[in-house]
């Protein structure tokens, strides 16, 4: 008697232990099952997923390139034209002043004052520009009428010309126009001045 107790026992242990795992079993597969009507669970390996829909580009407005008006300029040459090499202009030579049968040569002097000073005197001065020189005479002759007064004076030199000491003449007593030369004379030149008028008195 004691034997099948023991037996009858362990038997329903192991009836209770299967009811129990095949409640399990039931339980789970109504989870799955449920699960796959909803939706809800992990979607199936390889499916792909919806795309989205197509969306439409902003629309872009393309500015209008500046374009210059009128026909373009042609740019500036960089470089300017190389100028020309100028011939440089021939040097005017004075001619030498012709030479005399004597050998001196010509030096002709010019008047550059001659007036009656009131105190029957009339002063004369000259200066003899082709010539730079000192060791010259300027002969001063004056003529009126039928009268000739005569000075002679020195000459030296100046920077760029002879000039003639001022001559002093005595016209005393002489009235109306009256006319003045000078004439130069040096060991190498010789000439004189064309005439000039003054009046006396």
């Amino acid at each position: 008697m004691r034997a099948r107790g023991t037996t009858t026992g362990r038997g329903g242990a192991r009836h209770a232990r299967g009811g129990a795992a095949g409640a399990a079993l039931l339980a789970t597969g109504l989870v799955l099952a449920l699960t796959g009507c909803t939706g809800g669970g992990p979607a199936a390996a390889g499916s792909t997923p919806p795309s989205a829909g197509p969306t439409e580009a902003a629309p872009t407005s393309a500015a209008p390139s500046p374009t210059a008006s009128g026909p373009a300029e042609p740019a500036a040459s960089a470089t300017p034209d190389a100028p020309g090499t100028a011939e440089p202009a021939p040097s005017a030579t004075a001619d030498p002043p012709p030479v005399g049968a004597d050998g001196r040569r010509a030096a002709t002097p010019s008047i550059t004052y001659a007036a009656a000073l009131g105190d029957g005197t009339a002063e004369v001065d000259a200066v003899v520009a082709e010539v730079v020189e000192t060791g010259g005479t300027c002969t001063v002759t004056l003529r009126a009428g039928a009268e000739v007064r005569q000075a002679s004076v020195a000459a030296f030199a100046d920077a760029t010309t002879t000039v003639c000491e001022p001559a002093l003449l005595d016209v005393e007593g002489l009235t109306g126009a009256a006319v003045v030369d000078v004439e130069y004379s040096s060991p190498t030149s010789t000439g004189t001045s064309a005439p000039t008028s003054l009046e006396l008195g």
